[in-house]
C-alpha cells in the first residue's frame, strides 16, 4: 500500500517589501526618528497645490523632492535648515517662482538652469558652502533681495552689477578680498559686505546710482581706503564701520565727513 498522506505546502517565500513612492523618492526613510514624513509630505504637496507656497524645512533632506516638480505654479518654495547638497536643474520648471529660500543647507553650486527663472525676486542662499554663481545669474531681471551671507565667496559676484531690480544684496560672513572697479554699476539700495577680507574700497562706488545704505563692518580696512569721494559725492546716507583698521574719532575726522553727516543727519529726520 503505497504512501498517500499529503505532502506539506512548501513554505511561501517572503514577499518583498517596497516602500512608497514618495518615500523612495525622497530619501525621508532613511531621516530617523522622523516616521511620518512621507505623510508629512504629502499634506504640504497638497497644500502648496492649492496655495501655490510649499514649505518643507528641518527634515533632513539631501535631494530636492522629485514630488514638487509637479507643482508648476509655484510661488515660493523654503527648503531652508535640510542637507540638500545641489540644487537639480529642473528648477526652470518652477517659471511662476517669486521667492525660493534654501538657506542652512550643503549647496556648493548653482546650476544654469537658475537664470531660467525669470519671475525671481527673493533668492535666499546664505549659509551654504557657494564660492561662484553661474554666468546665467545676470540673467535674473527681477531680482530684488538676494542673501549670501556665511558661504566661501573669495572675490564679489561680477554678475550682480547686471541685475536691474535689485534692492538688497548680503554678502557678509564670506572671504571676500576686494571688490572690482564695476561696482559704478551697482543698482543696489543697500549692500552689507561686512566680516570679509575687504583692505579698501574703490572710488566708483561713489558712482553707484542708488547705493544709500553700505555696511562694511569687520573688514580689514584702513582710513586711506574709504575713498573721499564716497563720503562727498555718493549718496549713502548710513555708513556702517566699524571694526576696522580705524577708530569712529578717526573717521569722524577724515575729509569730507561732514557732507556725510549731512546726508546721514536728513535720512534720519526722514524716517521720523
Amino acid at each position: 500500500m503505497g504512501n498517500n498522506l499529503p505532502q506539506a505546502d512548501p513554505k511561501p517565500k517572503p514577499q518583498p517589501t517596497t516602500k512608497p513612492a514618495s518615500v523612495q523618492s525622497t530619501g525621508l526613510s532613511k531621516v530617523r526618528g522622523t516616521p511620518n514624513k512621507a505623510q508629512s509630505l504629502s499634506l504640504h504637496l497638497k497644500q502648496a497645490s492649492t496655495i501655490g507656497v510649499f514649505t518643507f524645512k528641518d527634515y533632513k533632506l539631501c535631494n530636492f523632492p522629485v514630488e514638487i516638480f509637479q507643482l508648476k505654479n509655484l510661488r515660493t518654495l523654503d527648503l531652508s535648515r535640510n542637507c540638500i547638497v545641489q540644487v537639480p536643474p529642473e528648477i526652470a520648471a518652477f517659471q511662476s517662482l517669486r521667492a525660493l529660500t534654501l538657506h542652512t543647507n550643503q549647496i556648493e553650486q548653482l546650476p544654469d538652469d537658475i537664470g531660467l527663472c525669470k519671475r525671481l525676486e527673493i533668492l535666499n542662499l546664505s549659509n551654504n558652502r557657494l564660492a561662484t554663481l553661474p554666468e546665467t545669474f545676470l540673467s535674473l531681471k527681477s531680482l530684488k533681495s538676494l542673501e549670501l551671507s556665511n558661504n566661501l565667496f573669495p572675490s564679489f559676484p561680477i554678475s550682480l552689477t547686471f541685475l536691474p531690480n535689485i534692492a538688497i544684496i548680503d554678502l557678509s560672513y564670506n572671504n571676500i578680498s576686494e571688490l572690482p572697479v564695476c561696482m559704478a554699476d551697482l543698482n543696489a539700495h543697500e549692500l552689507n559686505i561686512s566680516t570679509n577680507s575687504i583692505t579698501s574700497l574703490p572710488i566708483e562706488m561713489a558712482n553707484c546710482p542708488y547705493l544709500k545704505v553700505l555696511k562694511v563692518e569687520n573688514n580689514r580696512l584702513k582710513l586711506e581706503g574709504i575713498p573721499t569721494e564716497i563720503l562727498t559725492v555718493s549718496k549713502i546716507s548710513l555708513l556702517k564701520v566699524e571694526g576696522n583698521l580705524f577708530s569712529q574719532t578717526e573717521f569722524q575726522t577724515k575729509k569730507g565727513y561732514d557732507k556725510f553727516e549731512e546726508r546721514y543727519s536728513a535720512s534720519k529726520s526722514k524716517s521720523y
